[in-house]
């Protein structure tokens, strides 16, 4: 039997060619210009999608012009003051609906930590932008921050919100900042100034004596009402019977009949029957200046 031939070099040879053939299958081919739009594209599209998600959170901070900032922090503020604005309408409306006084001693601390955590929420803003606001946008964050015990704040905003309201003669507005202002004054937790309530009060009164139309004379008279009522509280009873007097005068002098007019009066007539003089409180009567406003 013949025993095959056998070629030494082939083994190699064969080895070798099959290494270059592999070596020319792997190398990379030369790019068409096709090839180079396909990987740019993708590039491409991933850099629009990063500038569509992640500069997002920080366009307000680095883009935005400040102007544009501002008018869009101011508008926020409004919004805030309209929010402000309906708790408290809601509040009126649904606690004379409360029978239960647990029940509604419940819903006003609930109401009064909503407003709470609203109004820390923007008192920095509130107070940067605050020349800014309209004069009532001013009045109901300043009403707020005296509810939320930022006594400081308040009488800051009052007074720019006074400011304004003087600027344009808005003389409604002007006598209610005073009468809010000589409420606060009574909220002071280093104690009662009665002479800043008695102040502003006053002041409350007179603004409204150049206008002689039937919302002035029921503002007019509410004045009246929660200064006798502070005094009867706090100062003196005396005085506190005085306005208390010149109150149902006012109130009493009103010819426009409506429910609001008697809900007033009613209120007026509850509150002072139940007031009652302390033990050692003095009953000397309102100061000159005072009295002579009543006459």
């Amino acid at each position: 039997m013949t025993e095959p031939e056998t070629h030494p070099e082939a083994a190699p040879q064969s080895l070798e060619t099959r290494l270059a053939v592999l070596e020319a299958r792997t190398a990379p081919k030369p790019k068409s210009p096709i090839d180079h739009l396909k990987e740019w594209g993708g590039v491409a599209t991933l850099v629009v999608a990063l500038l569509y998600t992640f500069p997002l959170g920080v366009w307000d901070r680095f883009i935005l012009t400040p102007k544009a900032r501002e008018d869009a922090e101011r508008a926020a503020l409004r919004e805030t003051a309209l929010t402000l604005a309906d708790i408290d309408a809601d509040y009126a409306v649904r606690f004379d609906g409360l029978k239960s006084q647990d029940t509604r001693t419940f819903y006003s601390r609930a109401v009064s930590s909503k407003k709470y955590t609203i109004f820390t929420k923007n008192a920095d803003a509130i107070e940067r932008y605050a020349p800014t606001l309209e004069a009532a946008e001013i009045v109901l964050f300043a009403y707020t921050a005296g509810q939320a015990g930022r006594i400081d704040l308040a009488e800051r905003l009052f007074d720019a919100a006074l400011e304004k309201a003087q600027a344009e003669a808005d003389v409604t507005l002007v006598s209610d900042i005073f009468r809010l202002k000589g409420a606060l004054a009574t909220a002071d937790p280093n104690g009662i100034d009665l002479d800043r309530v008695r102040a502003n009060y006053s002041q409350a009164v007179d603004a409204l004596k150049v206008i002689g139309t039937e919302g002035a004379g029921l503002q007019s008279s509410n004045s009246y009402f929660e200064w006798a009522l502070f005094e009867m509280h706090f100062g003196d009873w005396g005085c506190g019977e005085a306005l208390r007097d010149k109150a149902l005068g006012k109130i009493s002098g009103i010819q426009l009949v409506s429910p609001e007019i008697e809900a007033y009066r009613a209120q007026y007539r509850q509150q002072f029957m139940i007031a009652r003089q302390r033990p050692g409180q003095p009953a000397e009567g309102c100061p000159k200046d005072i009295a002579a406003r009543l006459d």
